[in-house]
C-alpha cells in the first residue's frame, strides 16, 4: 500500500499507531519531518513527536504536493508565464 502512496528516497515508514512507540526510543534531541498523502497524519505526528521532546516538522501539502513539485522541476517544459 504504501508504494501505491509514494514515499520519499531515504525515508523510514512508522505507522501512525506504532510513532509513539518509535518515539520512546528516538533521540529527543533530534529533527524528524514527517509527510503523508495530503498532510493530515503527518501534522497529527509532529505533534505526537513533539509530546517526545522531538523536533518534527510536517510537509505542508503532503507527499502529493511533494510529488507534484519534483514532477514540475523535473519537466522540459517552458515555465508557465504570467499575463495581466
Amino acid at each position: 500500500m504504501r508504494e501505491a502512496q509514494g514515499w520519499i528516497d531515504g525515508d523510514e515508514n512508522v505507522p501512525l499507531g506504532k510513532l509513539r512507540d518509535w518515539a520512546a526510543d528516538a533521540d529527543p534531541g533530534g529533527e524528524v519531518f514527517t509527510y503523508c498523502k495530503i498532510g493530515k497524519s503527518s501534522y497529527m505526528a509532529t505533534r505526537i513527536l513533539a509530546e517526545h521532546g522531538i523536533d518534527a516538522r510536517s510537509l505542508t501539502g503532503g507527499y502529493y504536493r511533494y510529488e507534484a513539485a519534483v514532477a514540475d522541476d523535473e519537466s522540459d517544459t517552458e515555465p508557465a508565464r504570467a499575463y495581466s
